[in-house]
């Protein structure tokens, strides 16, 4: 028996549709690979910036040839960019708390507010610290400078230097007339 031409040409098909997708199987493959492979770069680049946190990292990544598929398996470049990330983070909170900690000793070293008087000349006259706001330093250093430096009748000429949020405002000029006794 003959086989019929029909079968033979589904047996060509079948063959060519086979040996098809082996090749876009391949070609899929090769694809991923170039991906894997370039995604390893870009990981080792990353990871050799940050050597002075991810040390052992960088340095299993600087021995990986990033082509190498079984090279790059080895090294498992994904778990040692996510270990180094781990690291970046817990060094990044651990500067943020060190940050909040000089944040609050500075607070708590400066409570209230400083101010001061300046004559015309802008030379210091007189310092006050007072507990709370700038006005209310302003109003204590007030007294202070009458206090000290007032004569009966006189007007005092002199500008006032206060803080806010811990910086020093622009001095506002003011006048103080001395009560007459």
């Amino acid at each position: 028996m003959k086989p019929s031409n029909t079968l033979v040409a589904l047996c060509a098909l079948c063959l060519s549709t086979a040996a098809l997708a082996e090749d876009k199987k391949a070609e899929a493959q090769a694809k991923v690979d170039a991906a894997m492979a370039q995604s390893c770069e870009l990981t080792k680049k990353n990871v050799l910036g940050k050597k002075d946190v991810c040390a052992e990292e960088a340095a299993t990544l600087e021995a990986t040839d990033c082509n190498d598929k079984e090279a790059r398996k080895k090294a498992d470049f994904l778990k040692l960019n996510g270990t180094c990330l781990e690291k970046q983070r817990a060094a990044i909170k651990g500067g943020a708390a060190k940050k909040e900690d000089d944040q609050a000793a500075a607070a708590e070293k400066k409570k209230g507010t400083h101010c001061k008087a300046l004559d015309e000349t802008g030379a210091v006259q007189l310092e006050h610290d007072s507990e709370g706001l700038s006005i209310k330093c302003q109003t204590e250093l007030r007294e202070k400078v009458k206090a000290e430096k007032c004569a009966p009748g006189k007007k005092l000429e002199w500008k006032f230097v206060g803080e806010s949020m811990g910086k020093e405002m622009k001095p506002t000029s003011l006048t103080i007339t001395c009560p007459k006794k």
